[in-house]
């Protein structure tokens, strides 16, 4: 079992590297089949709303095999083919699906970006197989039943156009650009068919001619002559361990020792984990737990996941690949490495007083006492006569205030408690 410890930005990242585009080709009408809404060999086609009303985008081989086609209205396809299915096209069930593809894709870089509606963009490290990756990425996913085709190139535009035009292998890479044709470049259709009225009919004319001035840009992408990055789609752990089985369940309680025993070496610890765990199927089982305090500890980590996992024991039993990722690296303070086991000299120990013949009296001692220096003294206090003051009657203003002058001065008001109700007057209509 093979086990790796190394910090992730150490591992994946860089501007250095080589990129490795992954293009599903067939990705909306193969979308239906992955997701299970339809079963595989069905005769349906993906339609799409336009001005000139429904037409299909996109639709299987069976119905391919009828003579429906991407281009043709709804009611020509349902004239060639009767018991056809038509689905609207959901955009976002596809970018859910690439996302998934781009979880799994992780197992063979961190930066992972999507590249388009239907390319996967990795930035291999230097030093990487492409050509394993490409071949095993390419049967992963075949397994799903997608159409893939990878290819690898010195810029992302060169990986993805080698990987959707290239059909005839090259001596080097340089050939195999030269050779693509001009919709390699991305351009308008009014400008590509200007360059074709021109004569030009692949990358190696243009990059030759006069027009190469008109469309440096395009062509120093494609070509790699201009410095590309990919940026990673989540955060990129400040450090991970990982662990492989050839087969049956994987060993988390190893992974999550490796970890420790990696914390340890840096005498850190973390609040956030992550825990990936690759299938073979090509997807990706992932979790993320975070705790209030730096924990380092096995047991600890393991508590974190503990839930999860005993909840959804069969989306992890068929990974062949577990990488478990800590966040921000925090120093654990004393305390903390006394109580997970740990030992530390920043703490003081207490040190017993010794006599003379080497036997311990008393209490143990400290290295170093505090003491605490008595608060100093307030001033004295000052008193101050105050002559006294009558108090006032109960319910009388006090005297010589303003409300008991306007008292003295307002009249008696006549008291109306006596006096009979008014009467009632019927009034004249």
């Amino acid at each position: 079992m093979s086990e790796s410890s190394s910090p992730a930005g150490h591992r994946h990242d860089g501007p250095s590297g080589r990129f490795l585009a992954i293009v599903f080709p067939c990705l909306t009408g193969e979308r239906p089949t992955v997701d299970g809404l339809v079963p595989a060999g069905g005769v349906f086609a993906v339609m799409e709303q336009r001005r000139a009303g429904a037409q299909v985008t996109a639709a299987s081989p069976p119905a391919t095999a009828l003579g429906v086609c991407a281009g043709q209205s709804a009611t020509e396809a349902r004239r060639r083919a009767p018991d056809l299915l038509l689905l609207p096209r959901d955009a976002a069930a596809e970018l859910a699906l690439l996302e998934r593809l781009a979880d799994g894709c992780e197992r063979y870089a961190t930066r992972v970006a999507l590249w388009g509606g239907d390319v996967l963009l990795l930035h291999l490290p230097v030093g990487a197989d492409e050509a394993s990756v490409a071949q095993e990425a390419e049967a992963r996913f075949g397994h799903l039943g997608l159409t893939v085709r990878a290819a690898a190139g010195a810029s992302p535009e060169a990986a993805e156009a080698l990987a959707r035009f290239q059909t005839v292998p090259a001596a080097d890479e340089a050939g195999a650009i030269r050779r693509l044709p001009l919709a390699a470049l991305g351009l308008d259709p009014d400008e590509e068919d200007a360059l074709r009225a021109a004569g030009l009919r692949c990358i190696g004319d243009l990059a030759d001619g006069p027009a190469a001035r008109a469309h440096a840009d395009p062509l120093a992408r494609l070509l790699g002559r201009s410095d590309a990055r990919v940026a990673p789609r989540r955060p990129v752990p400040a450090l991970q361990v990982e662990r492989a089985t050839a087969g049956g369940a994987p060993d988390l309680a190893a992974t999550f020792a490796d970890m420790e025993g990696a914390l340890a070496d840096r005498v850190a610890g973390s609040r956030r984990f992550t825990l990936r765990c690759f299938r073979r199927d090509g997807l990706v089982f992932a979790l993320a737990a975070e705790c209030s305090m730096a924990v380092g500890d096995a047991e600890a980590i393991r508590l974190l996941f503990a839930p999860r996992l005993a909840a959804e024991p069969a989306a992890w039993a068929e990974a062949d690949l577990v990488r478990l990722g800590a966040g921000e690296l925090v120093p654990l303070a004393p305390t903390q490495l006394l109580l997970e086991g740990g030992e530390t000299a920043a703490v003081p120990r207490p040190r017993p007083a010794r006599q003379a013949k080497g036997r311990t009296t008393g209490p143990a001692q400290p290295e170093f006492e505090l003491t605490l220096a008595p608060p100093p003294p307030s001033p004295p206090a000052r008193l101050v006569s105050v002559p006294a003051v009558p108090s006032p009657s109960p319910g009388s203003p006090p005297a010589g205030s303003a409300a008991g002058a306007r008292a003295d001065r307002l009249p008696a008001l006549p008291d109306r408690s006596r006096r009979a109700p008014p009467r009632l007057r019927r009034a004249s209509r």
